[in-house]
This record gives structure tokens, sequence and C-alpha cells, in this order.
């Protein structure tokens, strides 16, 4: 039988000491040795008809470190499936003692567990309201955002002289510190001339070039420039001016409408640019909401999490980020990134992701905030209307266990959000 005992040794690790019987330590060396006998093959010496002594010479430390493995691997386990309030989220550090055929197997766990949250003055969180309204002047700017989406660039007459607001088409290629940029060559690539970044495809130095002319521009990529080795460099582009263009804006008009899929008139497209303006603040209002409330949350509720929580949470975000440049079209391999660089820069946010994890679910345990079938009805129904997809076809998809607890626990952190909002306290912006 498998003795142990688990001692605290701070509110997210544990120190598990186990002691494994010497019966058990005998027939794991035993099956071992008979395993390792049907295997090995030994001059003068029958397949299987190895004696144990010339095996344990050959091949002792072998077998115990394998032993030690298995002994660890099963007890651990065992102690594990007896101890339901530990709950380990990472991989046990072990120390052992030696292995003596005889004697007990002693050593010693140490594992980061969940820990134990009681939150406490989560209801009175401050939150500022964000604005809700959206004012003529954000939807006047938005047509102008489609008008400027659906312009034609047209040639330049009569002048070879760039001016600012004018659109070059260009050749260039880019240097640091004499070695070429990795990726910072091109041909007829279109830049406004104009104030802003180089990545963004601005480059104010080309004012007053003319097509033809060759010109050295300089430019400093931003402290944050993925690769990351280029970030802070200077780079010197010589740029070469092949022809100057100029934006032609649409009439502000119903063809306009019927152009961008926003309705059959001006009256139209101006009701669905609002419209969609309205949504887009209001919930992105709602997110800085929630924002305020995990803030506030955590604050009230220092945690101590364990690491390998926050290292889980960085992989997921990382993965993420990898995901959306493959989406893309990106190919993250041929962008020389710093992984290292690039976990580094999730491991706040991560931390946050783990707090607000634990704290939302406490909260939800507290106030007993469960998901039910009416909440299950109207999340279906809300999925939907988003994806345009049947509820049938909904409720399919959501059938799996996984699906499905996956599902629930989105619905439960939503009351519990909205829990916590209802009992906020709102002071003015």
């Amino acid at each position: 039988m498998t003795k142990f005992s688990v001692e605290e040794v701070s509110p997210i690790e544990r120190r598990i000491k186990v002691e494994v019987e010497p019966e058990a330590v005998s027939a794991e060396l035993k099956r071992a040795y008979k395993q390792l006998n049907s295997r090995v093959r030994i001059p003068g010496f029958r397949p299987g008809k190895v004696p144990q002594r010339i095996l344990e010479a050959r091949f002792r430390d072998q077998v115990e470190t394998e032993v030690i493995q298995q002994l660890v691997e099963h007890s651990y386990g065992e102690t594990v499936e007896k101890s339901p309030e530990l709950m380990p989220v990472s991989v046990p550090r072990v120390t052992n003692e030696e292995l003596k055929v005889g004697e007990p197997f002693r050593y010693q766990a140490y594992v980061e567990v969940m820990p134990k949250v009681e939150p406490k003055d989560y209801e009175g969180i401050e939150i500022k309201k964000p604005r809700t309204e959206v004012p003529e002047s954000e939807v006047d700017a938005e047509i102008e955002r489609l008008r400027e989406a659906t312009s034609e660039l047209l040639p330049i007459e009569g002048r070879d002289v760039a001016e600012e607001g004018d659109y070059a088409v260009v050749d260039f290629e880019g240097a640091v510190e004499g070695k070429a940029v990795p990726g910072g060559k091109g041909e007829d690539a279109t830049l406004q001339i104009a104030e802003g970044e180089f990545t963004e495809g601005k480059v104010k130095a080309l004012a007053g070039a003319k097509v033809g002319e060759p010109r050295e521009v300089e430019y400093t990529f931003p402290k944050e420039h993925r690769p990351a080795e280029l970030a802070g460099k200077t780079a010197q582009f010589k740029m070469t001016i092949k022809a100057l263009k100029t934006r032609k804006l649409p009439e502000l008009n119903d063809e306009l409408a019927k152009n961008v899929g926003a309705g059959e008139t001006l009256e139209e497209m101006r009701k669905q640019v609002r419209e969609h303006l309205e949504s887009s603040t209001k919930a992105q209002a709602e997110q800085q909401v929630r924002e305020q409330i995990i803030r506030g949350l955590i604050e009230r509720n220092p945690l101590e999490v364990p690491n390998a929580m926050v290292e889980r949470a960085a992989d997921r975000m990382v993965g993420n980020m990898i995901e959306r440049l493959s989406a893309q079209g990106i190919d993250p391999r041929r962008m020389r990134i710093d992984f290292e660089r690039m976990r580094e820069s999730v491991r706040e946010p991560a931390l946050t992701e783990v707090k607000r994890s634990l704290l939302v679910e406490a909260v939800a345990e507290k106030e007993k905030l469960e998901p039910t079938e009416v909440d299950l009805d109207a999340k279906v129904k809300q999925l939907s209307e988003a994806l345009k997809t049947p509820e049938d076809k909904i409720r399919g998809m959501l059938s799996s266990p996984e699906a499905s607890r996956g599902i629930r626990a989105q619905i439960r952190e939503e009351k519990t959000l909205a829990f916590l909002e209802a009992k906020a306290k709102i002071v003015e912006s």
C-alpha cells in the first residue's frame, strides 16, 4: 500500500511525500528485469535465460531509472486520485531517495495547485459608462471612408514633380547598416506622399521628387516593429518614382449607395451606416465596461496564481496570434519572429486572463449563477442570427459534450459579468 502526506508550501503549491511499500518495489524491479531479459542479446546466453546478476551488472542504472519512473507515475496518480481536493495544475517536480531492494521507496513531489478563491468586495465596483451616442460627424466620416474605398487612382497629367497628397508608383530597395532589409525591396508599389509611417504606405519625404529621379529616404522603424531585429533601427531606402496619381472620389449620391451595397439611396446608406456605427459603439462600450469590472475585481481581490496556468494562457495567446497571421496568408516561419519576445509581450495579459477566469468563476460559484434552459435557447437564437444559420443546426453544433460545456461556461461568465455590472457603482465620466 502506498503511503502519502500532503503539505502546504504556499497557497498555490503542495509538497507530497510518498512512500511505496517494499513489495511493490520488488515486483516492479522483477517485471523490469524480466522484460529486459526477453529483449537483450548477450553472447553465451539464450534469449530470456540471462542470469539477473549479469543484467544487474550491465543495466542496473538503466533499469532503476525506468523503475523509479514507473513507481512515481503510478503512485503519484494514485495519490491524486485519493485526494480530490488537491487539484494539481502542473507537472510534478520530483526529488527521490535511492532505490533499494527490500526497502520502501520514498520521494517528494512538488506541484502547483488550483488556488482556493474566496471573492470579496465584488459589489459596488466603480465604472464609468462610456458614451454610446453616435454624432453626425462620425456618420459623415464613415461615409467619406466608403467613398475613399471605392475611389479611383488616376494618372496626373501635365506635372512630373510629386506634391503632398499625391500617390506615387515607386520601385524601392532598403538597407540597414549596409545589409538588405528583409522584405524591403519592391516594384510598382503605390505610396501616398503624406505624413505617416512607411510601413503604412506613406512617405512625405518624396514631396518634390521628379518622376524617374532616384531619391534616398531615411526611415526609422518603430520600437515595437516585427521582426525585432529591425525595431528602432534606421534604414536607407532608394526610391524611384515611376508615375504620379491622384485619387478621384465618387460622387455622394444614390449610385454610391448601390456600389457599396448599402441600400438603393443615399438616405438608406446613411441609415445603414448609422445603425452599423451604433451597434459597433454599443459593443465597444460593453467591452470597456467589462474591462473596468474585471480590473476592479482584480484590484479588490489580490490573488497569487500558479505559473503553469499563466504559461498555458500565454501559449494560447501566442498560438492565436500565429493563427491570425496564417489566416491573412502570412507564413510566420518567414517572418523571423522572436517567439521568446512574443511570449514575454503576452505574459502580463496572460496573468490578467488567469486572474479574471478564477475570480469570475468564484463569483459565479458563490452567487450560484448557472445557465438555464432559457439562457441556452437565447444563446442559440443569438448565434443563429449572427451566423445566419438555422437554430436546429446551431443546436447540432453544440450537441457534443465538449461544445456543450464550452457554451455553458460562456453563458455562465456572461451572467456573472452582467450580475457584477448590475451591482456596480456608476460614476461620471
